[in-house]
């Protein structure tokens, strides 16, 4: 179930969590909605907010709320949290 997360995009344990609530196997398998996903660009880098906080160490959420609080990209990549 792990690999599956991963290969679709999803956080860990999403599969395991649909399958718990019931969910048929085709609903369970479905790739994430990348309808939302935030793209950002930093050095010539683009990544989603998820990988730029995951190679960053930070968490997704705090992120996110930096870009939709209007933060500068750079500003919101490099600004130590704490």
């Amino acid at each position: 179930m792990a690999q599956w997360d991963r290969e679709l995009g999803l956080s860990k344990g999403v599969v395991k969590r649909r399958f718990e609530l019931g969910y048929t196997i085709a609903k369970a398998l479905q790739p994430k909605d990348l309808s939302n996903v935030v793209m950002l660009t930093y050095n010539g880098e683009t990544l989603s907010t998820s990988a730029w906080a995951r190679k960053l160490g930070i968490k997704q959420f705090t992120l996110a709320a930096r870009i939709r609080k209007g933060w500068p990209v750079e500003k919101a990549l490099t600004t130590p949290v704490g």
